[in-house]
């Protein structure tokens, strides 16, 4: 309490400082966004599109009257360099006559301008609106500008999790403390990263992730520790006995599965990305607060409850805290038919992940919004009117000494791009000194087709070489289409580094864990079918379209190019808090009867309803985030879902004690020398806990 008191002032003081840069160092779009930045700020900045419909034509005068209204007062808004006017001023009309597109330049880029900037430019188009047709704002910052990071999907989530442990425990004390816990370590640890901000650059989105997460984890580690309690309780034990048997085990399990995640989320730090590591260190942090929260607080809980953890009963809800016969049953019957049973598991899980074949990666849907959004809107009237390229221009950045010929090499360019189906936006500008030009190119097809992937490819690899001819002048292709398309190919590069670096720590820890071979082989196997089940399913709904109604999806495209990285980081922590938590049940009752059936049978008996009541816990919470509008926070609610509900269903349940009930004894060999080098880590502390 005392740590969020001070922790939480000292945030709310210095407030946090957030960014929302995808950069992608030693990349060439980077390299023209930051010679922009350093030549020519002034054409740095996010382009605001601004559509009017109006079906008197764009010409009538009385139209043409309003329009220049309106865009003298976005000259006049904070944060606007200049504004291109659809009146031959960089602007178009369509050919038609219907729609006119006029652009204003903001001074930074897309989302890391100030919200209120933004809306203030919607405000001046809704003022407008009664004079013309239709008034639309679009590109990134508005998208930004009207996307909700928290809303009502947190308290859909936190409402089911109640019921979920009402139904486990019966009783609303015992229901209270894990949300209680959570949410304690959840507070500290967002008020941490808030604090965090002024020493690592932390992405906006990290603090909806951080609360999925947190309140993910909290819970779930809280119920570990308070379950483990009742069973010690029911076993005989005084509070105190209980409360010091269920840290001692449960929450040393809680640890070293908070150790997992970290780890695993740390491991982003491998892929050289900047955003990516301050996502990465932002979700370590509150996933350290919520486990010094459930080995703290939750025991100091537990003491002034003591005997009356099943106190304020409700009827006909919960069960006894003595494992239920039916989990002993349904081990029993798989440990039977454990090659039919392991085939099956694995079985499906290669199904789910067959999509993950076709998996594209990509840059952000601006078309995925809802209709009644402006940016939603003004991206389809833009589509309609002038080509879907239009919603992603390329950037086409030259330098090179004053008096080098830049503006005819652009245009020369610019007219080879024309060549390959492409049309020219934004005529070459030179900067002051002379030195740097900027000219645009609009792809015929949408930012995340593949066409356009091949454009920019063609454009760096043929055409730039071609017409620069070993000339002083230097050609970079950039715009966010081309950040996204460097940052994909980034992470498919940099991507088996990533995933081989988490696996091969989290094998050793295993390995020094339950001191056994198969045990972490299977565990990485495992979790690795799994995730790549989720991945499946995300690129069937988000790429492919299906089931696409359902989870609200506005538009199909390419998977968002970081989401695969974060995503796994993500969901092998998760899937492995599980195998700690049933794998060390399992070994301790192997260290105490010697009968690897037996064994297994204790393991699932004794975890089965705990895990299944903490998956549906997460489940529940993650997916009320594909309640949500954002596509990325959509995108991680059903991957992180899927994840857990197959982790703790197929996984745990199936796989786990078919391929245990498969190695027998063999499981917990290990060969000598490295029984020798490895540290010898316990996890399951006091194993008298009954």
């Amino acid at each position: 309490m005392l740590a969020l008191v001070g922790i939480g002032s000292a945030a709310a003081t210095v407030g946090g400082r957030f960014v929302n840069d995808f950069a992608v160092a030693r990349s060439e779009a980077q390299d023209a966004f930051e010679l922009l930045e350093a030549r020519f700020p002034e054409l740095n900045g996010d382009l605001v599109q601004v559509v009017v419909v109006d079906e008197r034509g764009a010409a009538d005068p009385a139209v043409r009257a309003e329009v220049e209204a309106m865009l003298a007062e976005f000259g006049r808004a904070e944060r606007v360099q200049r504004v291109l006017s659809p009146y031959g001023g960089g602007g178009a009309i369509s050919e038609d006559g219907r729609v006119a597109l006029a652009l204003v330049q903001m001074d930074a880029l897309g989302p890391d301008l100030p919200r209120e900037s933004v809306q203030a430019l919607i405000g001046i188009a809704d003022a407008h609106r009664a004079g013309l047709g239709q008034v639309e704002l679009g590109g990134p910052s508005v998208q930004f500008a009207e996307s909700e990071l928290f809303g009502s999907r947190e308290l859909v989530g936190l409402a089911a999790a109640v019921v979920i442990l009402l139904v486990t425990f019966g009783s609303v004390t015992a229901m209270s403390l894990p949300i209680l816990v959570a949410a304690l370590g959840l507070g500290v640890g967002l008020a941490g990263v808030t604090l965090l901000t002024h020493v690592v650059s932390i992405f906006t989105f990290a603090t909806p992730l951080a609360v999925m997460i947190g309140l993910g984890v909290g819970i779930d580690y809280a119920l570990f520790i308070v379950t483990r309690y009742r069973q010690a309780l029911t076993a005989g034990r005084s509070p105190e006995d209980a409360a010091a048997v269920a840290v001692a085990t449960s929450g040393r399990a809680v640890i070293f599965a908070g150790l997992t995640v970290m780890i695993s989320v740390l491991g982003m730090v491998l892929m050289g990305i900047s955003f990516a590591n301050g996502m990465a260190f932002a979700t370590a942090l509150v996933v350290l607060c919520t486990v010094v929260a459930a080995v703290t607080a939750t025991p100091a809980a537990l003491g002034f409850v003591g005997t009356r953890i099943d106190a304020l009963r409700v009827p006909r809800l919960g069960r006894s805290a003595t494992p239920s016969g039916r989990w002993q049953r349904w081990s029993e019957a798989v440990q039977r038919r454990r090659g039919a049973s392991l085939l099956a598991g694995c079985g499906l899980l290669v199904v789910l992940a067959l999509p993950l074949s076709d998996m594209r990666l990509g840059g952000p849907q601006l078309g995925s919004d809802p209709p009644e959004r402006t940016s939603r809107r003004a991206y389809d009237l833009v589509t309609d009117a002038f080509g879907p390229g239009t919603n992603g221009p390329l950037l086409l950045v030259a330098d090179g000494p004053p008096g080098s010929g830049i503006e005819a090499t652009l245009a020369a360019a610019v007219d080879r791009a024309r060549q390959l189906g492409a049309d020219a936006g934004i005529p070459p500008l030179l900067n002051a000194a002379g030195d740097t030009g900027v000219a645009t190119v609009v792809p015929p097809a949408a930012p995340h087709e593949e066409s356009t992937e091949r454009l920019v490819q063609r454009l760096r690899d043929d055409v730039i070489p071609e017409v620069t001819d070993g000339g002083p002048v230097t050609i970079r292709v950039g715009g966010v289409t081309a950040l996204f398309i460097d940052m994909s190919a980034l992470v498919a590069e940099r991507l088996p580094l990533f995933v081989g670096g988490v696996l091969l720590l989290s094998f050793v820890l295993l390995m020094a864990v339950f001191r056994s071979l198969l045990v972490p082989v299977k565990a990485v196997l495992a979790n690795l079918l799994s995730i790549g089940a989720a991945y499946g399913v995300v690129t069937a709904v988000f790429q492919w379209g299906w089931l696409a109604d359902v989870v609200g999806v506005e538009r199909t495209g390419p998977v968002m190019a970081f989401l695969p990285m974060m995503l796994f980081a993500i969901l092998f922590g998760l899937s492995m808090d599980y195998e700690v938590f049933l794998m060390s049940r399992i070994h301790e009752a192997h260290e105490l009867t010697g009968d690897p059936h037996a064994a297994i049978n204790e393991g699932i008996t004794s975890t089965g309803r705990v895990i299944t009541a903490a998956a549906a816990i997460m489940v529940t919470l993650f997916a009320s985030f594909v309640l949500g509008d954002d596509i990325i926070i959509k995108t991680f609610g059903l991957g992180l879902a899927v994840a857990v509900l197959l982790d703790a269903t197929v996984v745990r349940m199936l796989i786990v004690p078919a391929a245990m009930a498969v190695f027998g004894g063999a499981a917990w060999w290990l060969p000598s020398r490295l029984d020798r080098l490895l540290p010898r880590v316990e996890v399951e502390g006091d194993t008298g806990a009954g």
